[in-house]
């Protein structure tokens, strides 16, 4: 009777340690989680106060001032000396005109 004692209390000491193993690495568990929990929240915190700033944002009127303007036109074209090609289409629109028209000219003339 003897050995069935003691072979059932190393066992219940055994379930106890397994118990006792599986408990702390629950309250270990359930710590990861309440710290990412933290984490989501403040995430969270931190997104409705950006989309709060970006509402009030979005309500304000968008004023350009000319120096502004100029120098952000500037930094992304870089100075131009030379004049753009949309500048030069118009300078040109007289002088195209004059040739279509000599162009349309010929064409029915010699015809």
């Amino acid at each position: 009777m003897t050995k069935v004692n003691e072979g059932h209390s190393s066992l219940v000491s055994a379930k106890i340690a397994a118990i006792e193993e599986e408990g702390e690495h629950l309250m270990n568990y359930m710590k990861k989680l309440n710290n990412e929990k933290e984490q989501w929240d403040k995430m969270l915190q931190n997104y409705e106060k950006s989309a709060d700033i970006a509402k009030k944002e979005m309500d304000k009127p968008i004023l350009f001032s000319p120096k502004r303007v100029e120098e952000v036109r500037i930094e992304y074209m870089g100075i131009r000396d030379a004049p753009s090609s949309i500048e030069i289409a118009l300078a040109m629109k007289p002088s195209l005109q004059k040739k279509a028209e000599s162009q349309v000219y010929i064409f029915f003339f010699l015809k």
